[in-house]
């Protein structure tokens, strides 16, 4: 399992990073991806597309990318774009949370 720790605004230049992490991730071998958005405040729709961009990738490598900790503004968008069916989501923290296992922060 890989996480990924989103923070602030999720647009360009931070959905970049994401996606640059996750490719590693699968690059490396990774299982499953769990990006943990808790401290996310805002997403735009670059930010949107590179989380389906990383989505499309992990799935390319038969894995799963998991959102977990969404905010209601997440949820929000996420539902009103219909991508709430394609992202496995949750409010509670990805399993390793409690462990402080796997966490990486884009850079």
């Amino acid at each position: 399992m890989h996480i990924v720790e989103a923070k602030g605004i999720l647009g360009t230049e931070q959905g970049q990073a994401i996606l640059l992490e996750v490719q590693q991730a699968m690059a490396d071998h990774a299982d499953d991806v769990w990006i943990d958005c808790q401290e996310v405040t805002f997403i735009d729709s670059m930010g949107l597309g590179c989380l389906i961009q990383a989505f499309k990738h992990v799935r390319s490598c038969s894995h799963t990318l998991h959102l977990c900790r969404i905010n209601s503004q997440l949820k929000t968008v996420l539902e009103l774009t219909c991508a709430d069916s394609v992202f496995p989501s949750s409010r509670s923290a990805p399993p390793a949370a409690d462990r402080g296992e796997g966490w990486i922060r884009p850079r």
